[in-house]
């Protein structure tokens, strides 16, 4: 297959050189890639770089693209080849916003699009390893701590959401489904936070407590309940294994590790962290109470179309009940206050709504 680069995010790297590795796949073109295209620039003789989204899109050679980072062009471009049926490689690293995601699965929806997440090297070693503890510990009523330490002196958010990420696909894989979300961090600093943690809750599987600090070096342990850590797991390379299963979901075939809906919904998850640091709560994902001025806006719409409804109303009985005979001076004096008074009341309304309290959002 002809590959082309969009981005060069440092977690592409892995795929990039087996791709560069592998004898039946060349990268033919790079976008906004240029770091990246030195890892196959030994094998793809015939590269082109190119900072023009259009030349990508014009290269009809194309069969599917490695779309990495959170470039906004390069997303945009990505989004664009899809539309055009081109299918997608895409290597989450947890700094993509949600809402991106939502519109490449509308694509997907309407075009057919493949579009195949590549998930992180040390996913399948790992993974095993939670099988394991999972047919040897069981899930039901224990409680699983995951720590991993980084040798980085200081966390950063993308460190932090990426490794989230990861581990969140990898606990999605034995069928846990988590609906409530609590994250904090310790050590703020304004270059960066020492540690963070996350507690994830849900009908299906234990709970789990997520933790990431600074450390000696890098490491992933698995504690459940009380019986100690059950591994320590370093990260592996990708295989040629790894790569045709790749490309053979970017052809159209079926994999359920590489499902795109799971990818979603640990994106959610991690936005969830993002929320509930923010408003220092914990984050129902499927249900969500709306702040006072959300329901000042939708009492006040109610209100409003009420009001119109009284006006309407109020005009056929002026209508009607203007051409009876009799004194009708009172009549006069009564009716614009029977108009004016609902109207600047409704309007004084509004005011309260910088009284209200605004959502930790806003």
């Amino acid at each position: 297959m002809k590959f082309a680069l969009l981005g060069e995010a440092p977690a592409a790297r892995p795929v990039v050189q087996a791709l560069a590795a592998s004898e039946g796949h060349e990268v033919v073109v790079a976008f906004r890639a240029s770091r990246l295209a030195e890892v196959v620039a030994g094998s793809s003789p015939g590269l082109r770089l190119s900072d023009d989204p259009t030349e990508i899109l014009a290269a009809g050679s194309i069969d599917a693209a490695v779309v990495s980072g959170f470039d906004e062009a390069v997303l945009d471009a990505a989004k664009r080849l899809a539309a055009d049926g081109t299918p997608l490689l895409f290597v989450p690293d947890g700094r993509q916003d949600l809402a991106y995601l939502y519109e490449l699965t509308l694509v997907r929806d309407d075009v057919g699009t493949p579009l195949v997440p590549f998930l992180p090297s040390s996913r399948g070693h790992r993974l095993d390893t939670l099988q394991r503890a999972t047919r040897d510990h069981g899930r039901s009523g224990d409680w699983w701590r995951i720590d991993r330490e980084t040798p980085e002196p200081r966390l950063t958010k993308a460190d932090a959401d990426a490794a989230l990420l990861e581990d969140v696909l990898l606990l999605q894989s034995l069928g846990g489904s988590f609906e409530q979300v609590t994250a904090l961090r310790t050590g703020e600093s304004p270059d960066g936070f020492s540690a963070t943690t996350v507690t994830l809750g849900g009908p299906s599987g234990p709970e789990v407590s997520w933790t990431l600090r600074s450390g000696d070096r890098d490491s992933w342990a698995l504690t459940i309940g009380e019986a100690g850590p059950v591994a320590d797991v370093g990260a592996a390379e990708v295989t040629d294994a790894d790569l045709e299963l790749v490309v053979e979901s970017l052809r159209g075939g079926t994999s359920e590790e590489l499902a795109w809906g799971p990818l979603v919904r640990a994106f959610e998850i991690v936005d969830a962290t993002r929320r509930s640091l923010r408003r220092r709560r914990t984050i129902d994902l499927l249900f969500e109470t709306t702040s006072e001025r959300n329901q000042f806006k939708s009492q006040m719409a109610a209100g409003g179309c009420a009001l119109l409804m009284y006006l309407l109303f109020a005009s056929v009985l002026i209508a009607l009940t203007g051409s009876l005979p009799g004194d009708d001076s009172v009549w006069k004096q009564v009716v614009p206050w029977l108009l004016l008074l609902p109207v600047a009341g409704f309007l004084a309304l509004q005011l309260l709504y910088y009284v209200a309290r605004p959502s930790g959002e806003d």
